[in-house]
């Protein structure tokens, strides 16, 4: 699903410059994630996900989009069950390591996942549960830092930012994007600013363990919801 920090970004995706401070940014906010007490950490996902099943996107969307957590990332594996519950279907990415993009598949429980092309648990490749970007209502994306306007700092693949480049438009002016993106997150994730290149993508939404947000690429902060 997403590449191990030291997988090589794809040829001239940034500024040598953009890309050493990329790379020094993702050490030390991996860092500070994986440092945290696992009953810290634990804390912060149970914060996470009440905050999740509270947005009126989860409660109207169909088909959501979850990831299984690496590197201390928010654990949303619990909202499986909880999707599944209220009639949703659950779909997780697969990577495609050699075009550097992901495609949606089905499950029916989180034991359906297995080790991936990098090793994160991913869905088995089944094409009558292949989903479409779409047919998702609601996709959440991991990154290692965001910042108020939603840019988003991943682990240098881009398969997320493709992802989210290739959303359909907005079917009227007005309507939300689908799906609509949400970024999940801890507070001690967000920088002050992410630096970006044209390709990074952004997410509608910042959800952390104290915040959830409508994220502005206008505005210096966001707006909590």
């Amino acid at each position: 699903m997403r590449p191990p920090v030291n997988e090589p970004p794809p040829p001239g995706a940034a500024s040598d410059s953009v890309r050493r401070l990329k790379d020094e940014l993702r050490r030390k906010a991996i860092a500070v994630r994986e440092g945290a007490a696992p009953d810290v950490r634990a804390a912060w996902n149970r914060a996470v996900r009440e905050r999740v099943l509270a947005l009126d996107a989860w409660r109207g969307a169909r088909v959501v989009a979850l990831f299984a957590a690496i590197r201390g990332e928010v654990d949303v594996l619990p909202l499986v069950a909880e999707a599944l519950a209220r009639g949703k279907r659950a779909v997780f990415p697969r990577a495609d390591r050699a075009d550097r993009t992901l495609t949606f598949h089905g499950v029916s429980s989180a034991g359906d996942l297995v080790p991936g092309a990098f090793g994160v648990p991913e869905p088995p490749a089944d094409p009558l549960r292949c989903v479409g970007i779409d047919e998702i209502d609601l996709l959440f994306v991991p990154g290692v830092a965001f910042d108020a306007r939603g840019r988003r700092l991943g682990f240098g693949g881009g398969f997320y930012d493709r992802l989210l480049v290739s959303r359909p438009g907005r079917a009227r002016p007005g309507d939300p994007p689908r799906p609509f993106a949400v970024g999940l997150a801890f507070e001690c994730q967000l920088l002050a600013e992410v630096p970006v290149e044209p390709s990074d993508q952004r997410v509608d939404v910042l959800v952390t363990e104290v915040r959830t947000a409508w994220c502005d690429e206008h505005m210096n902060a966001s707006t909590i919801l």
